[in-house]
């Protein structure tokens, strides 16, 4: 397990370094590969040494994003389970529908827009990924041997629908169609919230309605107000297990925060060397804590975590403790002190009670 841990820490950590960087790489190479490659075929090119060094690149590209992705649904612990992986996965067949849904409600257009998107990912993902393994069979003399080709027409009409679905978009209705943001080229200032403003509560009943609103007031970033506006809103199941509330607003924030690059996992060592792993991060910003159990022990325990992800994170934004399943006064109670202290230090931190 050790070893696995230790893979997966370091596939994280080249994520982490290709940080908005990943879908501009993914859709240049798979240009490269779905168009110039198939040219070369055509025009039967043999493959060069350049050829078969770039699809290398590419394959482990996609592994290590793979395994990045599945390796940050790991618990605090930093064991993996079957029942996590799953749930991960229902929660993202539960998003497409309902962001299917949500644009379908918003008109036509943007029905259109999400539709020409999907086809277009879905269909170049397919056709590159189906030359990758013609490819492979190629470095293995033949010892792996998948093959989609039956399907290739059905990828193709896939790619070349959305992408004609977009062009009209970009056309008639640009303003729905941003391609800096969609390749992370930009990043939206709006979306970067610096220091938190507060006016004496440092731990913030989502319940309330005044503080909620004291708390906008005091905060001009329309980004933080839609962050408060999703945890206002959030009405989660009551769970045993505290990774089930970190999968159940990872999907509200994906639904109703949709420009969000959320971040899993993200890997770094503190001062005595040991690695720490927020819940959440959003868009290389907001760092995100989760607790869910009213233990005396776990309120000691996160100060702890607090005071290293404080360090760490510097001046990148706030640290954000959500507390969940314990009610507001308990929490008032036991952390006050120490978010009192930490604010008197200039600390940018706040905790809301969902």
């Amino acid at each position: 397990m050790k070893a696995l841990n230790s893979f997966f820490d370091f596939t994280i950590k080249i994520d982490n370094y290709l940080y908005g960087k990943k879908m501009t790489i993914f859709l240049l190479s798979s240009f490269i590969i779905v168009v110039l490659f198939n040219i070369f075929d055509i025009l039967k090119k043999n493959s060069s040494p350049y050829d078969i060094i770039f699809m290398l690149l590419y394959f482990l590209f996609i592994l290590n994003t793979f395994f990045a992705w599945i390796g940050s649904w790991r618990n605090d612990e930093g064991n993996w389970t079957l029942q996590r992986f799953s749930s991960q996965i229902r929660m993202y067949l539960k998003l497409f529908k309902d962001l299917q849904i949500q644009h379908k409600n918003r008109g036509k257009f943007e029905y259109l827009y999400f539709l020409g998107v999907f086809l277009f990912f879905f269909g170049i993902c397919a056709k590159s990924i189906v030359l990758l393994t013609k490819y492979l069979a190629y470095l293995s003399s033949g010892i792996i041997s998948i093959s989609f080709d039956k399907y290739i027409t059905f990828f193709s009409i896939s790619l070349i629908l959305g992408f004609v679905i977009l062009v009209y978009i970009g056309f008639y209705h640009k303003e729905l169609l941003n391609i800096k943001k969609l390749l992370g080229w930009s990043k939206d200032k709006n979306s970067l919230v610096k220091q938190v403003k507060l006016d004496h509560d440092y731990i913030v009943d989502t319940k309330n309605p005044v503080h909620v609103e004291s708390l906008i007031k005091l905060n001009r970033s329309s980004y933080f107000h839609d962050f408060v506006n999703v945890l206002s809103n959030w009405k989660p199941r009551q769970y045993d297990e505290e990774w089930r509330y970190q999968v159940a607003l990872e999907y509200q924030f994906r639904l109703h925060l949709p420009d969000s690059q959320i971040g899993h996992q993200k890997s770094f060592n503190n001062m005595e060397g040991f690695k720490k792993r927020p819940d959440m991060i959003l868009n290389d910003n907001i760092l995100i804590e989760m607790k869910a159990r009213n233990v005396g022990s776990e309120f000691d325990r996160v100060q702890g975590q607090l005071n290293n992800y404080l360090r760490l994170w510097n001046e990148k934004g706030p640290v954000v403790l959500i507390i969940n399943n314990v009610d507001y006064e308990t929490a008032k109670k036991r952390l006050t002190p120490y978010f009192l202290e930490q604010r008197q230090l200039n600390k940018n931190i706040i905790a809301f009670v969902v």
